[in-house]
Parts: C-alpha cells; structure tokens; sequence
C-alpha cells in the first residue's frame, strides 16, 4: 500500500537515466496505449484523488502487461499545489484511497496482512501522531477515511472500471 518514486529528493546526476520496469507509473506522465485502455477500461472514479494511477497500474499488470519507467524523459509536475503538503483533503483522499487500493488489488494473504497492518501500526501510529502535534482537523479527516471504508465495505461500485 506504499510505493516510491524512483529519484525522489535526490539531486538529478543522470543515475536514474535508464529504462527499467515498474510497478507503479506516476499519473502525471502516464502514457498509455488505446488498445490497453480499451481492454482494462479508464481509472476508476472510486479514487477521484490518489491511488488512482497505482490501481490503473496494477489493472493493466494483472491484464498481462508491463509498466516501464523511462528515465529520459522530462515531465515537471509540482507536488501537492492544489491539496496542500498537509491539508484536510490531502490526509482524506490519500488515506481514504490507500484502502481502496488495497481492497481492489489484494486478496487472500497480502489482504489480511494489509488489514492487520492498517489496524494495528500504522491507523494508532497515525492517530497518535496528529494528535501529538495539535492536527485535530487533520486525526479528524484521518478518521473521516477510515469511517468512509467502512460505510462502504459492501459497496460494488468499489471494484467497477468503467469502459471507454
């Protein structure tokens, strides 16, 4: 339920020039052929912000394909200008989404360990830590993410991909 980016807050020397595979690609500098749109569909409205390209991602892996990284190219997006580092909706969408994701594309297993892990490290790891430092908005949109999951855990829209 945690992914990287590959060079992030690292001085730009030319290391990550390459080509390679991934798993995840970043939805600002996605590029994706039609034919694998129209198998796998569009990203999921479930999401509306964050996780939204890391599911379309996992989708078109699980359809068989491979998602590349490439290193060379130059895409300038600027992190969280519209949301804000830490703001009510950021903390929201990024939490609320991180456990679709996980319901949408892990079962079995990687689902319970996903699961345990939420409700036991890192849900009062979180809690604890906006507490701590007075975000008494910030705990409260936190647990606005986690209600909203479980509202809606029998909901099928969850798991729609809409078609183009």
């Amino acid at each position: 339920m945690r992914n990287f980016a590959i060079g992030y807050m690292e001085k730009d020397a030319g290391q990550h020039d390459d080509e390679r595979e991934t798993a995840y690609g970043h939805g600002a500098a996605l590029m994706v052929p039609m034919r694998v749109i129209k198998e796998i569909g569009l990203m999921s409205y479930t999401f509306f912000l964050y996780y939204e390209e890391a599911d379309w991602c996992a989708r078109i892996a699980k359809a068989g394909y491979k998602n590349y990284y490439c290193g060379k190219s130059y895409v300038l997006h600027k992190e969280s200008v519209t949301t804000g580092k830490l703001s009510v909706l950021k903390i929201y969408y990024l939490n609320r989404n991180r456990l679709v994701f996980m319901r949408r594309n892990y079962e079995g297993r990687n689902l319970y360990l996903g699961i345990f892990y939420q409700i036991f490290i890192a849900i009062p790891k979180n809690s604890f830590k906006f507490l701590l430092k007075g975000k008494i908005n910030i705990f409260m949109a936190y647990y606005r993410a986690i209600a909203w999951n479980i509202n809606h855990l029998y909901d099928d829209e969850i798991h729609e991909n809409p078609k183009l």
